[in-house]
């Protein structure tokens, strides 16, 4: 009596279904996650950032990119790993395959607040707060574009500054994250100018990188650069 092929090889059939939707599986939870990473968790951080007006280290922006950095390392290392032993199918490859994407399970639910809330921190060469950040702000600052916005920065604490169009006062201390400089009871003008960038008056932080001043919105963006006199 003769068998269908479908009767000779079922197990060899199921396993290329195995194969296959474990490898899909692994994949996909490895760039949803990695999505959840770069397009959320970094950018974003937590939202209660915004309302601290002495950021704690997860609301720095670099502090996240490197926390990142290191979590992506660690799905992608799971996935690819995952996958090759999906697709290779050595000697009890199917457990392996199943721990992995539990794993990857567990990476795609946790990624967000690991990144968002740890403490993080720089990466070597990308504007960190790291020691650069550590560099002494005294002195006077001016547009890099050669405009009439400047900012001075005494060393005993006092600021004063000009965009362009009002000027502003205040005081400055040093956050305990990551040595950002936070400016205090700052006050302004008022006037009305037309085609000035007021960007230098909305800044609530900065970073001292030698010869370089970064000043940071009140959601420790980046909004601009000013360079030593």
């Amino acid at each position: 009596m003769s068998r269908s092929p479908d009767d000779v090889h079922p197990p060899m059939a199921q396993e290329a279904v195995f194969v296959l939707w474990t490898t899909v599986a692994a994949v996909l939870l490895m760039v949803a996650t990695v999505l959840v990473i770069w397009l959320a968790a970094v950018p974003w951080g937590p939202i209660v950032c915004a309302a601290i007006s002495s950021p704690a280290p997860h609301c720095i922006f670099e502090n996240r990119v490197g926390t990142g950095a290191v979590v992506t390392v660690v799905v992608v290392a799971v996935g690819l790993a995952t996958a090759s032993a999906s697709i290779l199918r050595r000697r009890g490859h199917r457990l392996g395959v199943r721990v992995g994407l539990v794993l990857l399970a567990i990476l795609l639910f946790i990624a967000y607040p690991v990144v968002a809330w740890s403490p993080g921190f720089p990466l070597a060469g990308a504007g960190a707060h790291g020691q650069s950040a550590q560099a002494d702000p005294a002195g006077r600052w001016v547009s890099e574009d050669g405009g009439e916005a400047y900012l001075l920065v005494t060393a005993v604490g006092r600021l004063e500054g000009f965009d362009g169009c009002n000027g502003f006062s205040g005081s400055w201390s040093r956050s305990d994250a990551g040595g950002l400089i936070v400016f205090d009871d700052t006050v302004m003008s008022l006037m009305m100018c037309d085609g000035v960038d007021d960007w230098l008056t909305r800044g609530r932080f900065a970073v001292s990188e030698d010869d370089r001043l970064r000043i940071l919105d009140e959601s420790h963006t980046t909004i601009g650069t000013l360079v030593r006199d």
